[in-house]
C-alpha cells in the first residue's frame, strides 16, 4: 500500500509541474494521466481510474493521430475498467475500438 501512496504522490507532482509550465496539453502529461489511471485501477478505484484514463485520452487525442496504437492501448485500459465494474457493454464498445486500431495498424505477427 505504501508502495502505491508513494507512486501517487510522484504523479500528482509531475501533474503539478506540467500545469505550471502550461505543458497541459504535452503528451508526458498524457502518459502521466494514463499510468493514475493504471494506479486506482490496481487500487480497484474505478472512478477515479476512468476518471484519469479519460483525461489521457483527450490528451492522446490532442497529440497523436485517431488510429494511432498508443490510441488503441488507452482503449484497452478503459474497457478492462469498465469489465471490472461489470459494465460490459461499455467494455466491449472499447475494446472493440482498440481491436480495430490493432488490427489495422499493427503488423500480423506483431506480439500483441
Amino acid at each position: 500500500l505504501k508502495q502505491f501512496d508513494t507512486a501517487l504522490t510522484h504523479f500528482q507532482k509531475a501533474l503539478n509541474i506540467y500545469e505550471q509550465n502550461n505543458r497541459c496539453v504535452h503528451r508526458d502529461h498524457a502518459y502521466t494521466r494514463h499510468n493514475l489511471g493504471k494506479l486506482y485501477a490496481m487500487r480497484h478505484d474505478y472512478p477515479e481510474a476512468l476518471f484519469n484514463y479519460h483525461k489521457s485520452l483527450e490528451l492522446f487525442q490532442i497529440n497523436y493521430p485517431q488510429n494511432h496504437p498508443t490510441m488503441g492501448t488507452i482503449y484497452c485500459s478503459i474497457g478492462a475498467v469498465y469489465v471490472h465494474m461489470e459494465e460490459f457493454q461499455d467494455g466491449l464498445h472499447y475494446y472493440a475500438a482498440a481491436y480495430s486500431i490493432f488490427s489495422e495498424r499493427l503488423p500480423k505477427n506483431h506480439r500483441d
